[in-house]
């Protein structure tokens, strides 16, 4: 029996039946000679990520010696035919050297062009202007970032949190599909990397709703509005507050990635402070200060320290947690994940030490959000509380405001 192809890939199919459809219509206005132009898929449709309803963005990029006239036939022989058949289309016409100008002066413009690709035409064009725009990014890469987390927190100051937003927005939103374009963005620096499978299954996830929404509502739109929840679940075989919880778990979980690789880029864009080793003289790594049994200092992260036992000492996570929310620092990276894996389970009654290390935790003010989201994210939090799973996410969110 087959199976109706997945989300993914009818969004790749989408993609792909538009790529045929523009480069049918490309090669007739341009004629055989397609030297100097070409036409250029970015955005959604560049990354093959085409729903239901999206449109087509597409840019007839032209060399610079093409002459004027030219370009303008090509560009009315490019349009009007799909406009005629009522394709969606957001599309202009750049020279390929204004075009890297432009991405130098702003940041979005250059993460659009990263994720462009050649359709139809001269691709040697396209792969030059991609790899000057690339080449521009990494050179000017710490004034991009910053650029890049601006742009981010104006966007979530106008669109709220995926996970706790009364109406989110799947696409701008904290946690949403713009967070995942970012991140792109910042790997592209190479000044930080990404668990790329982690984000990419969330991003498909977070990709599949949308397509249910445009299905469901007939509507060019990325909020999640509470009275089309129950037709989007219902398309999707689920419960609406099942749904809405899912959206919810995957804001959660794609902000908190980036909330990590935020984190750790503010780690390489610290200045040195330290003077550089004379040559044939080898730096001693960083000290582990010790702050608790098991629980270290190390840099600006609580970790656990070499002898750390977690299987046979479980309240090691609760001191570890007390110490960096008290500290105001984030578990370090691979803290979280070991505790998820070896932790034994606490005795009950709890031990008065492990019930005092909770009240620390829990009394530690601002810094116990951040040290609170990684654990719960990792599983830790469940291990300590089953109740929570009840009270973590509901309809109207309450995570936070719990914590």
């Amino acid at each position: 029996m087959s199976h109706p192809p997945s989300t993914a890939t009818q969004r790749r199919r989408r993609a792909d039946d538009a790529d045929r459809l523009l480069a049918d219509v490309f090669a007739t206005a341009v004629g055989p000679d397609p030297s100097g132009l070409a036409a250029v898929a970015v955005g959604g449709y560049g990354r093959r990520e085409l729903s239901p309803s999206s449109d087509l963005d597409v840019v007839l990029l032209h060399d610079p010696a093409v002459p004027e006239s030219r370009v303008r036939e090509v560009a009315e022989a490019l349009w009007y035919p799909l406009w005629d058949a009522k394709i969606p289309l957001d599309h202009s016409v750049r020279d390929a050297e204004r075009m890297r100008a432009t991405a130098r002066d702003d940041h979005r413009a250059a993460m659009g062009m990263l994720d462009a690709r050649a359709v139809a035409g001269d691709a040697g064009l396209v792969l030059g202007l991609r790899s000057h725009v690339l080449a521009d990014w990494r050179r000017e890469a710490r004034t991009r970032v910053e650029e890049v987390r601006a742009g981010r927190e104006q966007r979530i100051e106008r669109s709220g949190w995926l996970a706790y937003a009364a109406v989110p927005d799947l696409k701008e939103s904290g946690g949403g599909l713009r967070d995942g374009v970012d991140l792109r963005a910042l790997v592209a620096t190479w000044l930080v990397d990404v668990p790329h499978a982690e984000v990419e299954e969330l991003r498909s996830a977070l990709l599949d709703v949308r397509d249910a929404v445009h299905v469901s509502t007939g509507r060019r739109t990325d909020r999640l509005v509470v009275d089309d929840v129950p037709a989007i679940a219902t398309s999707v075989g689920m419960e609406p507050e099942a749904l809405d919880l899912h959206v919810r778990h995957l804001g959660r979980r794609i902000a908190h990635v980036a909330d990590v690789t935020w984190r750790r880029l503010d780690g390489v864009l610290v200045p040195r402070t330290s003077p550089r080793p004379r040559p044939g003289v080898r730096r001693a790594g960083p000290a582990v200060v010790q702050v608790d049994s098991g629980v270290g200092w190390l840099g600006d992260e609580i970790v656990l320290t070499a002898d750390a036992a977690p299987r046979t000492d479980p309240v090691v996570a609760l001191r570890a947690a007390a110490a960096a929310a008290k500290a105001g620092l984030p578990l370090g990276a691979g803290t979280a994940q070991r505790l998820a894996r070896d932790l034994g389970d606490l005795p009950e009654p709890w031990p008065a030490p492990a019930t005092r290390s909770l009240v620390d935790l829990l009394t530690a003010g601002r810094g116990l959000v951040q040290v609170w989201e990684e654990l719960d994210i990792a599983g830790v939090v469940d291990r300590w509380l089953p109740e929570w799973a009840d009270v973590r996410l509901h309809v109207s969110t309450l995570c936070r405001s719990t914590v």
